[in-house]
């Protein structure tokens, strides 16, 4: 029987990759989640499914399909959460929104990256966290010693073919968080950011050279594989920890060695 920690975790981006192993590995820890996806209809049948799953031993879950780049959807969603919650409060908002863009940098007149690519993959993973944060503390629905977690990858450092929008935004992703870890530390709010090695996820399907990818990091990678989303969905759970409270401001990289070759 999991012991339930009454606590609840909000989970932007949780019908998939690293979003969704966290909320299954969470819920199997004892977490409440409240899970923000964004997904055709035809899919939806099997996506609750997935997260009805979820709902063992007493755990509770609640699941909006909405835009969490729109600010008047979220602040809807946000509301609903409230309304939810009562006098309980959120411990923890994880985001892993993997909405961009893998065009590649072009030459003037040709098909290629534009500014208004850049500007969606940087609101999509960088700016709607700092937007739906502000709009949780201004509804006080941050517990003590909450926790925020944010996905960032090294794509934010190493140059990949068709990855400039999205190493632009994770490039400005780990600076916000670091901003956010000083400003929020009088609030007793604590933010990490999570470099995850390279997983098999549907957002690296993406890219152009995703069979070359994988290749390449299975011979790089100490290991000599892929990062698994269930490692990355454990050290998730370990900077929710009591004994992690003294984490913030940190880029905690989870590959197995991976950055180090």
């Amino acid at each position: 029987m999991v012991k339930l920690k009454n606590k609840w975790i909000l989970i932007l981006g949780a019908s998939s990759g690293l979003g969704l192993a966290s909320a299954q590995k969470l819920a199997a820890e004892g977490y409440h989640l409240l899970l923000v996806h964004r997904d055709p209809r035809i899919q939806l049948t099997e996506i609750q499914k997935t997260f009805d799953a979820l709902k063992i031993n007493g755990i509770k879950v609640i699941s909006f399909n909405s835009n969490a780049m729109d600010k008047k959807k979220s602040e809807a969603v946000i509301a609903e959460i409230s309304a939810a919650l009562g006098a309980q409060q959120i411990y923890g908002v994880l985001h892993s929104l993997s909405r961009g863009n893998v065009k590649p940098l072009t030459m003037p007149n040709a098909k290629g990256l534009s500014v208004e690519d850049m500007e969606l993959t940087l609101n999509a993973m960088a700016l709607s966290l700092y937007q739906w944060t502000q709009a949780l503390l201004a509804k006080n629905l941050f517990k003590k010693e909450a926790r925020i977690i944010a996905f960032t990858s090294e794509g934010a450092r190493r140059l990949t073919k068709g990855y400039t929008a999205v190493g632009m935004a994770k490039s400005a992703l780990e600076t916000l968080i670091k901003n956010m870890a000083v400003h929020y530390a009088p609030l007793g709010i604590h933010c990490n950011c999570i470099q995850a090695g390279v997983c098999d996820t549907p957002s690296l399907q993406r890219l152009p050279d995703y069979a070359k990818i994988v290749s390449h990091t299975k011979e790089r990678n100490p290991h000599k594989r892929l990062t698994k989303s269930t490692e990355v969905a454990n050290v998730v759970y370990l900077l929710l920890q009591p004994e992690a409270s003294w984490i913030n401001g940190t880029i905690l990289t989870v590959d197995g060695g991976e950055h180090l070759c």
